[in-house]
């Protein structure tokens, strides 16, 4: 039942409202692989700044929905161009996160 409200909030509410609300689809995500969680975080990411990137990348890296793969290898290349001329704190955990998500899907959410 919370999945629309946070959905709503995430998509349409004030922006300090969004971490929270990435924080509880990313603990939804993987108990409901069919909803709509995946596919707006995925949209999101790329628009979203640094430190709602990394947590989005913490809620998309406990599903195990392979279609984050790709988005995820793309920003993780992106973050590690922008970390040779920008080595913020923010971007080092955004690529820290980056890789822990990765890692998760070696053997561990996938049959590979």
């Amino acid at each position: 039942d919370s999945i629309a409200p946070l959905l709503n909030l995430f998509r349409s509410g004030p922006p300090q409202h969004h971490q929270a609300a990435a924080l509880g689809l990313g603990r939804l995500a993987p108990l409901h692989p069919t909803s709509e969680i995946v596919p707006t975080l995925l949209a999101a990411l790329p628009k979203e700044p640094i430190p709602l990137q990394t947590v989005i990348v913490r809620a998309l890296g406990k599903t195990t929905d392979r279609r984050v793969l790709e988005p995820l290898r793309a920003l993780h290349r992106a973050t590690l161009k922008q970390t040779r001329s920008d080595s913020t704190p923010e971007l080092k955990e955004l690529l820290v996160t980056l890789g822990i998500a990765l890692d998760g899907f070696d053997g561990v959410h996938t049959e590979e």
